[in-house]
Formats: C-alpha cells, structure tokens, sequence
C-alpha cells in the first residue's frame, strides 16, 4: 500500500479514492496542487463538499444515479475553487470491489481541462456574437427570437420588436470610407446597448440593420 501511495503520489494526473459514502479516503498530491487546498484537508471529506456541477445542475446527484446503476460515470464537471477561479475536469469514476474490501470503493481521476473548455466557450461566443458591433449576430439573434416569441406566447406576457436602420448609410462609406463606416456602426451599437433595459436584446439583423427584442413590453410602451 506504502508503494501503491507513492505510485499515485509521483503521478501528474489527479486521483481520489472515495468509500461509498463519497468520503475521501485518499487523495495524490496532484489533486491537491488542482483544487489548490493541501491533501490532509481534503482527507474524510464528502467529495460533494467541492460543488461540482455539469450544464444540467449539481453533478451530485447524477453522479449517484450513475454509480448506483452499477456503471462508470464520466462526465465534463466544473468547481468554484477558493479564489474564486473556475476549474473544469474531465471527471471518471469507477468502482473498485475486491475480496479484501467487500464493500467496496470508488476510484476518480479529474483531468484539468479548464483551458480546453474556456478556448471552447470563447469560440462559442464568437459564433454568437458579431465582432465589430458586440451585438449579438443574426444567427443567434435568430434563435433568441424564436425563445423570446415562445416564452411570450406560454406566459401571455406582451413583446415588442423594434427594427431599424441607418439612414443614408452608403453614403458614409462612399464619402468616408469603410474605416468611418465601422466607427458609425460601433457607435450607433453603443448607444443601443446604453438605452436598453437588462432584459431587452439588440441584434445586428444585417449590414447596417439592427433589431430589439423588449419583453416584458407592449406597443404602446
């Protein structure tokens, strides 16, 4: 066991062994440096303690449903470390029965993949988002309406929707050149964001066009 500990100890990816009741039994030194708290902390703690949390909520409970079904979990799970950084891993968790331990343990490797999952949500934001405005694009403004119109129609909550353009705005570009075009378009786009409510939405719908989804919100107002 001695050299079984100093194994997992030299090893760089981070591992805990957990009783079935989700106590930290054990835990290397590379899940410490991770989660950024020293291992005899950690040790007869629920692993539960962190929060972990997946896109559909707290990972707890789909954690247990999986393990108590008898299969392996594996999952992309997210923690709020203690400086307030987040830390996603790549999360797998198997059990281990043997004759000398009836009843058994469950055995975690947590690859940190933060940096994957942040260069994955910063693609993800400039799909959605349109780059010289900030505003949100036609694709996901598209999408935003399409909610925004079902919540309404399920609530019977009024919407309004406001469309717009810049007059005379082919004359800039031609008079002044793309170069001043853009700062027109930057601009009327920040002064669109500073008359909006926090729930309302402005969509750059096309070149110099633009659209605003205000909920909450009937015609006359």
């Amino acid at each position: 066991r001695s050299l079984l500990a100093e194994a997992l100890n030299a090893a760089t990816d981070p591992v805990i062994v957990m009783d079935k009741n989700f106590t930290i039994v054990f835990a290397n030194n590379a899940f410490g440096r991770e989660v950024g708290r020293p291992v005899e902390d950690l040790l007869g703690q629920s692993a539960f303690q962190l929060k972990p949390r997946t896109a559909e909520g707290l990972a707890e409970p789909q954690i247990r449903r999986v393990l108590a079904e008898g299969n392996p979990y594996h999952g992309v799970v997210s923690f709020e470390l203690a400086t307030g950084e987040g830390l996603h891993v790549d999360l797998s968790i198997s059990s281990l029965i043997g004759h000398h331990d009836p009843n058994g343990h469950y055995v975690a490797i947590a690859l940190n993949i933060t940096h994957l999952v942040e260069q994955q949500m910063a693609l993800q934001e400039m799909a959605n988002i349109d780059a010289l405005t900030g505003l949100l694009n036609r694709r996901s403004g598209q999408v935003a309406l399409e909610i925004e119109l079902q919540q309404a129609a399920g609530s019977g909550a009024p919407i309004s929707v406001a469309v717009g353009d810049i007059d005379d705005f082919k004359r800039i570009n031609d008079r002044l050149g793309h170069a001043s075009g853009d700062d027109v378009l930057r601009s009327v786009a920040a002064s669109l964001r500073a008359g909006m409510r926090s729930n309302d939405l402005a969509i750059r719908w096309g070149g110099e066009e633009f659209l605003i989804l205000l909920p909450n919100t009937p015609l006359d107002d």
